[in-house]
């Protein structure tokens, strides 16, 4: 726990150096500088979303964990390679080839997308890059998971100790092993990530079992108490294993509600940063270091708290029109460019492209 505890306050000084997270220390809020939650709910998701698209063609078969390892990369890669070229470019403009002979190995882990598996050389580059990386060791373990799951889809009772088995692991994991924070990356992001995961699988058969059992009304009530409970929770510096349950309980209620907060999160304002937020969440970093370059470079001048609101709203909006720019130009149009360039091959064309039709993205 204490060599755990001396690298995470190593990334946290790093991202501090990096410039990484002032936008969520300009104001001091606690629910901003617990942030690092929301990726908790993000994982529960991704495993939840997982489960959704390929349960009904799931099959244990070479054929498909290579069918499913390809779309998957071809959904996160580009973005995550294009990034950690801009970090790159960054570092050589500002220091020449000196930062990056010296974090090479880095570079190579980043390329692989294993960098947070357990490992912390010194640098991060793209820091938020931390949770893709976990993530595809998820994907790179998901047809595994999913069968595992699979073969109690019947069973309620068995899906729902599954899921209290993960989260009962995953809070003593964190208790024993991280101090009772889920501010887990490099360290034992990994084991944070699958154990979430696979709580979102199971919440996945959950939500086929109960389905038409349960009121839709009721359940975007939940939905909307289970959001309020989270921002509660965060503002009042709540226990972060507390704020992954009820994590868990949104995704859950979320997935079964039809009523007025459907519809609110159903406007096309939060289609389209549901859209985007994936470009967002890989680009916000970059931009916030040369943010903190181009201040630094002004002399650090001192700025009231209206002028300081009024810059992070500005970067705010320029990283939402920018990140509209990703989407449409490197997540669709990129993407659909590799995967035609794979569809030459005639086995793989019918799921790449159902792939491209696909109307429900991951969290990433």
């Amino acid at each position: 726990p204490q060599e755990a505890l001396a690298v995470a306050r190593e990334v946290q000084k790093q991202r501090a150096d990096e410039g990484i997270g002032y936008s969520f220390t300009i104001f001091d809020i606690p629910f901003l500088a617990k942030g690092y939650l929301w990726v908790d709910f993000f994982f529960i998701l991704s495993g939840f979303i997982m489960s959704y698209r390929y349960s009904s063609e799931f099959k244990m078969t070479l054929k498909f964990y290579r069918d499913f390892i390809l779309l998957r990369w071809l959904r996160i890669y580009p973005l995550h390679f294009l990034t950690l070229v801009a970090f790159l470019a960054k570092s050589f403009i500002e220091n020449g080839w000196a930062e990056i002979s010296t974090f090479k190995a880095t570079i190579l882990m980043n390329l692989f997308l294993v960098q947070s598996w357990g490992y912390y050389l010194g640098k991060t580059w793209n820091y938020p890059s931390w949770s893709l990386s976990e993530e595809w060791g998820a994907y790179l373990l998901f047809p595994i998971l999913l069968s595992a799951f699979f073969h109690f889809r019947s069973s309620k009772w068995i899906q729902l100790m599954l899921a209290a088995a993960c989260f009962c692991g995953l809070a003593s994991f964190v208790h024993f092993f991280h101090s009772g924070s889920m501010d887990m990356t490099e360290d034992y992001g990994l084991v944070r990530c699958l154990l979430e995961f696979s709580i979102g699988i199971s919440l996945f058969y959950l939500r086929d079992l109960l389905k038409g059992k349960m009121s839709p009304q009721v359940c975007d009530y939940f939905s909307l108490v289970s959001l309020i409970s989270m921002f509660t929770c965060l503002q009042l510096n709540g226990d972060d294993v507390l704020s992954v349950g009820i994590s868990a309980f949104l995704v859950f209620f979320l997935s079964l509600s039809e009523g007025r907060f459907s519809q609110v999160l159903s406007l096309r304002i939060f289609q389209f940063l549901g859209k985007i937020s994936f470009s967002i969440y890989v680009w916000h970093a970059f931009f916030g270091k040369v943010f903190e370059s181009a201040y630094k470079f002004l002399g650090n001048p001192l700025v009231n708290l209206a002028a300081g609101a009024a810059m992070y709203f500005a970067l705010s909006l320029f990283i939402i029109l920018f990140s509209s720019f990703s989407y449409h130009f490197i997540e669709v149009r990129l993407s659909k460019f590799l995967k035609n360039k794979f569809s030459k091959t005639a086995e793989l064309k019918p799921q790449l492209q159902r792939f491209s039709e696909q109307k429900i993205q991951g969290a990433y």
